[in-house]
């Protein structure tokens, strides 16, 4: 699986409305539909993480380029009023479903 970033995921959406049939990722030889959103998302950082759920996000599954430590309670509330399945972090940690 490659980083799919958020930065992607508007570029896809931005690209299937300009009529692009096909878009190659950074990483990957494979071609995908410009619609394409995975369920995976990599973001850097909490504030990465709370603005790509904003945005809507279909995925379900966060990597976390920072430790669990960090998450916040109010953070933690936050993602369970979300649609997120899994969040895994740089330490080695996971979290699912009730965040707490």
């Amino acid at each position: 699986m490659f980083p799919y970033t958020p930065l992607d995921q508007s570029l896809s959406r931005d690209l299937s409305k300009k009529g692009v049939k096909w878009i190659e990722f950074k990483n990957t030889e494979k071609l995908y539909p410009p619609n394409y959103e995975p369920n995976f998302i990599q973001v850097k950082d909490p504030k990465e993480l709370v603005e790509t759920l904003n945005m809507d996000s279909t995925a379900k599954h966060y990597f976390c380029g920072f430790n669990k430590d960090e998450l916040t309670y109010p953070l933690k509330y936050f993602l369970n009023k979300t649609k997120a399945e899994s969040l895994s972090f740089s330490d080695g940690q996971s979290l699912y479903p009730p965040f707490t």
